[in-house]
């Protein structure tokens, strides 16, 4: 379970409970969960927040659910009440980890708002998808909401009303008060899983499954069951069938035959439990299915072996079941057959439709040592289709699977590149390097030995839905020759790799907008492809009209969201989606994307006595536009409280240009020293670097290319710097007047697309658009007549603008250019692996690496040599942090040598992926076995 800091409301939620008493009514609308990770300012302040980072869920609250913390005195105010809050994975599409939870209210001018806030960080719960046939996972969350003077709660309009003390008094001492409800908390209420309501289909020996029992009150438990079946029109006065109360049967309970008649009649099920303690529960909500047409049906298959209540069951055991038979006087042949392994009701593994076998071996890293399992079989006929589950064995695993004569394993990661001691990869092509064991002193040499571990997390492959058995088609980069792990087990080597990327950045197109009347000239583009794909134009200095426009189709039409009193200085959109503007002596923010502004300040900071070009350079704002860095002729200005108060920091003179990075720091180049400042707490506190050797006057931009992990900065006189330290260090990335052909002048306006920087480029009065690759610095060039200039990327097209003179620096005539760019696209020959089917999934598979020798030997990185892998199996388990993995086994490898001392290791590891040391094992054989 999730283990959350505690309740908090929010700002909106307190401004929403200081209206309480004016006719103002507390509604709850709904909860909702999500996944997002919350950066330190979140932390620090979530009453800041004014919505989940990324929300996965959204839950109804019910109005029992809503209960007071205290017995109120006669009609004063609680205070603060519990909400309980229902979560069920039913239907869920993709499994999420759960790290936030907020509950919403109606605010009577901002609508609905989120009320109250909660965060569980890296103690979060992994919510999983629903698997087929699976019980869906049910999870209840309690949180003590502050509601202040209100008496009366609402919840979508149901009201939740406070009994008087009296009332709770004469409730609390009445003896009868609660039977009804004891008793139903004590037996809980009964689930049916299997048939489902309104199933179609059912042979005449079902297995009915239901729902365990989950006691809530110490020392109770089922002891006894009891089903009964009637038809569909019946009133279970005198049932079909009655089985009376059974001992608890936890695989099912099976139909008995000759009851159930075929010819598609409909039956009805209902079934309740007896505890211990002689509490029977209600019965269960009652269940419609429907029985096949004729009793011709393939036979429940038997579960051979493992057989039921085996143990010492080891890793991958091979599943076997009986032989295939048919029901009636029907013929049919055996076609296929699939496999289910359980914990309990939730399904672990269900095998692919395998051909005619009876035979399985189950695939590795999904079973646990020292744990219980249940396992089921169906087969399928040519002509009879499926049959109904076998049922249900259990089995026990082994207390550690071994295959060689014993296994070793390993404590702590002692060597690792570009990873942490804890075994995470901190960027690409990480390593890792275990400790070193010994044999044991009165044991023989060890011979051989074979490795075995798990690397959870990391990106898969992005597949493409034009990939198929023969051809793998994704956006992400293949190489050829590459090993490949695909979902079924099986390795694949990638063939011949084609470059299909679709690129049409260079089919610019002219945009005239009609409602961009000729008057209104002095305008520029923002966007944040983060936040939506929406753009935004403000007026800038060359009219006297100023507003803000937004357009919602890449820039054919726009609509007015707000026109201003005072000149539009600059504008940004923030990770959230917000829209800052700032105008002559007044910033306003937006929080509902252009919809209404909220008006911060009105000072005399920014005003419109500095001259043209570009007095504001760069404006930018944290994702919640709480802090705002705003540079003016030189100057950084700085505001920590949403633009109602601006100061200069002690890093303020000389800056040109800044940015926010993915992580949070805010970065900003001092022209008049070479270096650079940043921030890690947006403003309070200041560190500045040493010269980055950029001592140039001018700056157009920083970008971040985050697959690298590397920050680019453009310094005109054609250089642009590159960073991978978050931009503490920079180095010359490009200078392109070392290449005659491109004899350019100057590079400006850095935008980042994909694998691509896109940047403004001149010589003399010629201004192109041009492309250079961040890995191989491939530059490309087009339309060199055009003078383009106020670049955009909204996540579909670049937008563009013509310059309206030479020193228009971003603002754009009545014309602007867009110009459409498609996410790189790789295709790889698989043919020669034979697949049937095409992969729903892949990963690049790491390298498992091992040291050898003699007993105390310190293993340096060159001591370990790779190891090559026999297996690779990608899974999904219920890990909270990262459930989805792949098992790596290698070959059984005899060094030259005998060896005393082992140790493991991996290497090529992905970013954010993890190799856990308690997850990797090595299997050793003596000499002579």
């Amino acid at each position: 379970m999730a283990d959350f800091i505690g309740t908090v409301p929010t700002r909106y939620g307190l401004e929403l409970l200081g209206l309480l008493g004016t006719g103002v009514t507390l509604n709850f609308t709904r909860a909702a969960v999500g996944s997002g990770v919350w950066n330190q300012e979140q932390v620090d302040s979530p009453a800041e927040m004014e919505a989940l980072v990324n929300e996965a869920m959204s839950l109804a609250i019910s109005p029992e659910s809503v209960k007071p913390v205290s017995i109120p005195k006669g009609d004063e105010p609680v205070g603060m009440y519990e909400v309980s809050v229902f979560l069920t994975n039913a239907g869920l599409q993709d499994g999420f980890a759960l790290r936030e939870i907020g509950i919403f209210a109606d605010h009577p001018t901002r609508g609905e708002i989120l009320f109250a806030v909660d965060y569980a960080g890296d103690r979060s719960d992994y919510i999983p998808a629903l698997p087929a046939n699976a019980a869906p996972l049910e999870k209840i969350f309690k949180m003590a909401v502050l509601t202040g003077l209100a008496k009366e709660i609402t919840v979508n309009q149901s009201p939740v009303l406070l009994a008087t003390h009296d009332d709770i008094g004469d409730h609390n001492t009445n003896p009868e008060a609660h039977p009804d409800l004891l008793g139903r908390l004590a037996t809980g209420t009964p689930e049916i899983l299997f048939p489902l309501d309104g199933a179609e289909n059912i042979g005449e020996t079902p297995i009915y499954r239901f729902r365990q029992f989950a006691p809530v009150f110490e020392g109770t438990s089922e002891e006894a069951i009891q089903v009964q079946i009637d038809l569909e029109t019946g009133t279970f006065a005198n049932p079909v069938h009655d089985s009376g109360f059974l001992t608890t049967i936890a695989a099912g309970y099976e139909q008995p035959a000759g009851m159930l008649q075929a010819g598609k009649t409909k039956y009805k099920i209902r079934y309740r439990r007896r505890l211990n303690t002689g509490q029977i529960s209600e019965w269960s909500e009652v269940f419609i299915f429907e029985t096949r047409n004729v009793f011709n049906y393939v036979a429940r298959p038997v579960n051979v072996s493992p057989s039921n209540g085996a143990t010492g069951v080891m890793e991958c055991p091979k599943l076997i079941s009986g032989p295939f038979a048919v029901v009636g006087d029907a013929v049919d042949i055996h076609e296929a057959t699939q496999y289910r392994m359980r914990i309990g009701d939730t399904v672990l593994h269900l095998s692919p439709e395998l051909g005619a076998v009876v035979e399985y071996d189950f695939p590795a890293g999904l079973l646990l040592v020292s744990g219980d399992y249940v396992w089921e079989v169906r087969y399928k006929g040519a002509a009879l289709g499926w049959s109904e589950w076998s049922i249900a064995t259990s089995f026990h695993t082994a207390a550690a699977f071994i295959i060689g004569d014993e296994a070793i394993s390993f404590t702590s990661w002692d060597g690792y590149d570009n990873a942490s001691a804890a075994g995470v990869a901190l960027a690409d092509d990480a390593a890792l390097r275990s400790n070193g064991v010994d044999q044991g002193a009165e044991e023989g040499d060890w011979a051989s030995f074979k490795l075995r571990g798990k690397i959870r997390g990391g990106a898969d492959i992005d597949l493409k839905p034009d990939t198929s058995a023969t051809e793998l088609v994704s956006s992400t980069e293949l190489i050829a020759g590459k090993r490949v792990a695909i979902n079924g087990g099986k390795i694949v080597t990638l063939g011949n790799v084609t470059d299909v990327t679709v690129n049409n950045w260079d089919q610019v197109v002219a945009i005239q907008p009609p409602d961009w009347s000729a008057e209104w000239t002095g305008r520029r583009i923002v966007c944040n492809p983060a936040a939506g794909t929406e753009l935004y134009a403000v007026g800038h200095y060359q009219s006297n009209i100023f507003d803000v426009r937004k357009s919602i189709d890449d820039g054919q039409t726009w609509t007015i969201c707000k026109t201003f009193s005072t000149k539009v200085l600059g504008a940004c959109v923030t990770d959230l989606g917000h829209l800052a503007v700032l105008t002559v002596g007044h910033v306003y923010i937006s929080y509902d994307r252009g919809e209404t502004f909220e008006l911060k300040s009105s000072n005399a900071v920014f005003s419109d006595t500095y001259p043209a070009p570009r007095p504001y350079r760069s404006l930018v704002a944290s994702a919640d536009a709480k802090y705002i860095f705003v540079i003016a002729e030189g100057r950084l200005y700085w505001s920590n409280n949403y633009g109602v108060a601006f100061s200069q920091p002690s890093i303020s003179a000389g800056c040109r240009e800044g940015f926010i990075t993915s992580t949070g720091r805010y970065i900003v180049y001092k022209a008049s020293a070479g270096t650079i400042a940043y921030t890690d707490d947006y403003g309070e506190t200041w560190l500045e670097t040493a010269s980055t050797g950029m001592s140039v006057s001018e700056a157009w931009g920083f970008v971040e290319h985050k697959p690298s992990g590397k920050i680019f900065f453009c310094a005109y006189a054609s250089n642009i710097y590159e960073s991978s330290d978050n931009g503490k260090t920079w180095t010359l990335f490009y200078n392109n007047t070392e290449d005659e052909s491109q004899n350019y002048t100057g590079i400006f306006n850095l935008l980042l697309v994909g694998d691509h920087i896109y940047a403004t480029n001149t010589t003399g009065d010629t201004v192109g658009l041009v492309k250079i690759n961040v890995y191989t610095k491939g530059f490309e060039g087009v339309n060199t007549g055009q003078r383009y200039y106020g670049m955009a990327y909204n996540g579909s097209v670049i937008v563009m603008s013509e310059t309206d003179d030479g020193g228009g620096y971003n603002w754009i005539t009545d014309t602007i250019y867009t110009a459409s760019v498609t996410a790189p696209l790789f295709k790889s020959d698989i043919s020669a692996a034979g697949l049937i089917e095409a992969p729903s999934r892949a990963k690049f598979i790491p390298k498992l690496t091992a040291a050898t020798g003699p007993a105390g030997t310190a293993f340096t990185a060159a001591d370990f040599n790779e190891i090559p892998v026999a297996n690779a199996t990608l899974g999904t388990d219920t890990d909270t942090d990262r459930p989805d993995f792949i098992l790596l086994e290698s070959e059984k490898i005899t060094p030259a040598t005998p060896f005393r001392r082992v140790a493991i290791g991996a290497s090529d590891l992905q970013k954010d992926s993890e190799t856990r040391i308690s997850e990797t094992q090595c299997d050793t054989w003596k000499q002579g076995a």
